[in-house]
């Protein structure tokens, strides 16, 4: 998915890869054709129902699993498109984040898995916690090979916009010294068996 963009600008201009995009909003596509134009294959489909002859090494599931109906089947379709020992790099919000414990904490959530106001806004479905997401991946026919967190959240991102830009940096940098299940974001890198 598009997202706000940024990742893909990272990865095309920083880095000078060719990305094919699949899109479910028409308004973000043309967003990123107006951008990218033919650095970028654009194709406006909802994950459930994209197919393609097409096959790929490596898919980027950066914060796509959460919006979807049916997760597993959206990585079996995903893993249609992988070459043989091809591999997903899976991204998601984190359900034992730091800043939903301390949500629970303070009794602003029922539990670690409850949809706050934002996570309804941007159409989240559910979020993860790291058993779940590696269950999905598995009952997928995917093989685990590294788990990961992104990301220390202890407040809202409401409450964290008047950060300063080096506050908001270590807290990504901090990312690496940190047990993942503690992280705002969660992830897997798995493998399409050979």
């Amino acid at each position: 998915g598009y997202g706000t963009g940024l990742m893909l600008r990272e990865l095309t201009q920083r880095h000078g890869l060719h990305i094919d995009l699949v899109e479910g909003s028409a308004a973000l596509c043309e967003e990123a054709h107006r951008i990218y134009g033919d650095d970028m294959t654009v194709y406006c489909s909802f994950f459930e129902q994209f197919t393609c002859t097409k096959k790929y090494d490596t898919i980027l599931a950066m914060h796509v699993l959460e919006h979807v109906d049916n997760p597993v089947q959206v990585l079996r379709q995903m893993s249609l498109a992988l070459n043989p020992g091809g591999r997903i790099v899976i991204l998601v919000p984190n359900a034992h984040s730091l800043h939903r414990r301390l949500a629970l904490h303070m009794q602003l959530q029922d539990s670690l898995h409850t949809l706050s106001v934002r996570d309804h806004l941007v159409g989240h479905q559910r979020v993860f916690d790291p058993d779940g997401l590696r269950h999905c991946a598995i009952q997928a026919g995917l093989n685990v090979e590294t788990r990961f967190g992104f990301g220390l959240k202890t407040l809202p991102y409401s409450m964290m916009e008047g950060w300063s830009d080096a506050l908001l940096r270590a807290c990504v940098q901090v990312s690496a010294e940190l047990p993942p299940e503690l992280l705002a974001n969660i992830g897997l890198i798995v493998r399409k068996p050979a």
